[in-house]
Order: C-alpha cells, then structure tokens, then sequence
C-alpha cells in the first residue's frame, strides 16, 4: 500500500522539520510519497532543493489572505496513494 503524507504551508515555516523526518523512515521510499503544498507562489529554494519531496504552489498573491483548506484540497487532489495523512510540518517524528 502506497501512503500519500501532505504537508502545507503559507510562507511562515522557517525549518522544515517533518520533511526530513519522513525522508528517514524505515519502510521503503516507493512505499510513500510526500507532498509539500505552498498556498502562494513560491517556497524557499531549500526546501525545493529536498529529494522525494513534491512541491506543489498554489500561486496565491502576496497580498491573499491564507487559508489552510485551500492547501488541504490541493494536497488530496494530487496524491497518488491509497492511504492519505494529512501532518503537521512542525512535528519530529522517528524512523520507525
């Protein structure tokens, strides 16, 4: 089974944290995807530079108010997997 983790931001993360995280799991990398979606258009150059990691930008002007939702849609629309997780980026969790 084929897990789809979404992740979402609006330009506020200073560190990416789960990213990492979950580019150390212990369960092979075909297994699960990681989605990375952006509410404006554009993320810092580092985290576009992480392997296995898809950043997906919803092109939302500066001056657009941010709203999560529109993130979490984006995210689910365009995962692959059969089971989808929804995770707060700011989070550190273990390889197992």
């Amino acid at each position: 089974m084929k897990i789809s983790v979404v992740m979402i931001d609006g330009s506020f993360r200073e560190r990416f944290h789960m990213v990492e995280c979950l580019n150390r799991q212990d369960i092979p990398r075909n297994q699960y995807e990681l989605l990375w979606v952006e509410f404006y258009e554009s993320t810092r150059k580092e985290l576009r530079e992480i392997p296995g990691l898809r950043v997906l930008t919803l092109g939302h002007g500066s001056a657009a108010p941010y709203h999560a939702s529109c993130c979490f849609n984006e995210g689910i629309r365009q995962s692959t997997g059969e089971l989808l997780v929804i995770i707060d980026a700011d989070q550190v969790v273990g390889a197992d």
